[in-house]
This record gives C-alpha cells, structure tokens and sequence, in this order.
C-alpha cells in the first residue's frame, strides 16, 4: 500500500496534483496548527473524501525539527506505514522539509518537489534508498483538473451572476471555444473573500489557473487593482495568470503598471468602435490565453 507523506503549505495545489499522479491508498497531510495551514489541509481533504483515506497530523511547531521529525516518526510507526512511503517536500516550512526529507533517508524510501511556477508541471523525484539522496530525471504531470474543482481548493463560497453587458458575453463566448483541457466560468462573487469581490472570468487549463476582468479601458481603480486583489498567497494564488481584456488602449501609466503586477493586457478595438468583436480580435484573445497558459 502506497502511503504519501505531504507538508501542507499555503497552496493546496502541490498537495493535489503529485497525488492524482501517484494514486496513493494513503494521504497524510502533515500541518502546523495555525489556522491558515489547518484550512488548507481541510480544503484538501475534502477535496479527496475518501479516495485516497486522507490523515490529517497537526504539528506542534512548524520550525522545531527535532520534534517535527519525531512526530512524523511516531505516526508512521504506529500506523505501521513503512512500506511504499512517499515524502512531497512541497509545502509547509523549510524546517519540516528539512525533517522530512531526513526522515525519509533514515527509513531509505523516495521524497519528491513539485514545481508549478513558469508553466511547468513536474517532479523532481530523489531516491534515497541506499542512505543518500540520488536526483531522478524529472518526471512532467499532464494531470487535468476543472475549474470549479481548483476554485474549492482556495474557496469556501462563492456565487454566480449574469454578464454584465454584451462584451462580456462575447469574450466568454471565445473563451469557451478554447477547446480540450480548457474549463471557464464567469461572473465569479468571491464571497469568503469579501461582499463586493467579483471577477469577470475565471479559466482552468489542465492545473493551471488564470483570472481576468473585461473593460472599455484598463484601469488602476477599474480592472488593475481587481484582478491583482484576488491573485495574492492567500487567495487564488501567486502563480494565477491574469488578464485584463480591453477595448481601448490603456494610458501609458496604467500599462506600467498592469506590468509590474504581471498582467497581461489583451486590446480588441473592434469591441470599442462597433460593439462587436472582429474575428481578428476573436484570434488575439485565444493567441494571448493559449501563449501564457501553455507557453506557446
């Protein structure tokens, strides 16, 4: 029985895309008691339910190591879970990676990192079988999730509403035709977040997360301080792409600054002088969306 040791941090996406991958029977969840790190490992257990069983450990301190190792040790014994263990170093302090990672030299089983940032999707897997950690050739996860599934994992409520105006609609429309791999929703009210939080449009594509607002004109109170408002660790997540898609050509100082919060502004004129998106504008939209989430 495969047994996956993870360290719960403030993302809950490293601690489920390695498990669809791996199909664990087993699914300790190792978290410090502060609120944060104990919301998130509730989030992803019921993420799961109850395939694979899913344990949740509550760790004393998150920076101890002596007791960190201990605590892990005891629960593995007790649970006689030494066959077929796993480690994802991932989440959670540097201080319970470093406990785990000895750990797993000590009972000579597999430890792994996984990388989301800058598009990628893979695992970094170390062998440690024979007392010493040897690198592996990293494996790429082609693991496909919905978008409504990676919204509970950061979530706890929120709503739906109708589009605002037609140019809304329009681009949800050309969001929608992206095709395999790609789920959207719009008009998102992100009630755990706040009563007035809302995104125009948010888009899955296999494990990756985007956002974005539909404007006549980018903004800093109108689009630009939305979108970022809602990407940060604590909400949708530093590695969410976001976009903001525009009829009009931004002014220069709401562009800089779009780019120093690594948005990417998408401008169809045509939605501007006629109403009506150009079939032109239709194809920049799926080109720039396509470009960032799949590194095209």
């Amino acid at each position: 029985m495969k047994t996956m040791i993870a360290l719960v941090g403030e993302q809950p996406l490293p601690n489920v895309i390695p498990v669809k991958y791996y199909s664990p029977s087993r699914l300790v969840l190792a978290h410090t008691k502060n609120e944060r790190s104990t919301l998130i490992a509730k989030r992803i257990e019921g993420f799961f339910g109850d395939q694979p069983k899913v344990d949740l450990l509550e760790l004393e301190d998150g920076y101890n190591i002596d007791q960190i190792y201990s605590k892990l040790y005891q629960f593995i014994h007790q649970n006689e879970l030494k066959d077929e263990l796993l480690f994802n170093l991932t989440g959670g302090t540097k201080p319970m990676s470093f406990a785990a990672l000895e750990l797993a030299r000590v009972l000579r089983c597999q430890a792994f990192y996984y990388q989301s940032e800058n598009n990628l999707s893979q695992v970094y897997l170390y062998d440690l079988s024979t007392g010493s950690p040897k690198y592996q050739k990293p494996i790429s996860i082609d693991t496909e999730l919905r978008v409504d599934e990676i919204l509970k994992l950061f979530i706890e409520e929120y709503h739906f509403d109708n589009f605002k105006d037609d140019f809304e609609k329009q681009v949800f429309d050309v969001l929608e035709s992206l095709g395999n791999g790609y789920s959207v929703l719009h008009n998102v009210w992100l009630d755990s977040i706040g009563p007035n939080v809302e995104i125009d449009w948010i888009l899955c594509y296999k494990n990756k997360l985007a956002v974005g607002e539909v404007k006549s004109q980018a903004k800093k109170s109108d689009g630009i301080d939305q979108v970022n408002g809602v990407t940060d660790q604590r909400t949708l997540g530093t590695y969410t792409k976001k976009f903001i898609i525009s009829a009009q050509e931004p002014h220069y100082n709401d562009r800089l600054l779009a780019e120093a919060y690594r948005i990417k502004i998408i401008t169809v004129p045509s939605a501007n002088k006629k109403g009506i998106l150009s079939e032109e504008d239709r194809q920049k939209i799926v080109q720039e969306i396509r470009k960032e989430m799949e590194g095209r």
